[in-house]
């Protein structure tokens, strides 16, 4: 196998193993209405990516291994994606209380009033 069909058929197997990983971020980002699906996102592909790259080197690298490692890419996007949506939650709930000035307190610095 040429140098050029190896990269041909890694993209083709990276490329799968990120459209199913981006299947559970898509269904998260509908029901939580998008509230971060930005930082999700990029976990989920990651998640899928390294699911679908751990089958083989698990040695199952015949066909049995490629339908199995598309079960992995969905279930790696699945559970990246919710960490993804749990620290976008976080993060929000955190800028929420800076907001409400529960956990900070802010000083006005400025010129004085004369």
């Amino acid at each position: 196998m040429t140098i050029d069909l190896k990269i041909a058929f890694l993209l083709f197997f990276f490329g799968t193993w990120a459209f199913l990983g981006m299947i559970p971020w898509l269904t998260m980002a509908i029901i939580q209405r998008g509230r971060g699906a930005l930082l999700a996102f990029p976990l989920a592909i990651a998640g899928a990516w390294a699911a679908g790259v751990a089958v083989p080197l698990l040695g199952f690298d015949d066909v049995r291994g490629f339908f199995i490692s598309l079960g992995a890419a969905v279930a790696g996007g699945a559970i990246l994606s919710q960490v993804g949506f749990y620290l976008a939650r976080s993060f929000d709930s955190h800028s929420q209380e800076e907001k409400d000035g529960r956990s900070i307190t802010v000083h006005h610095v400025g010129p004085k009033a004369l």
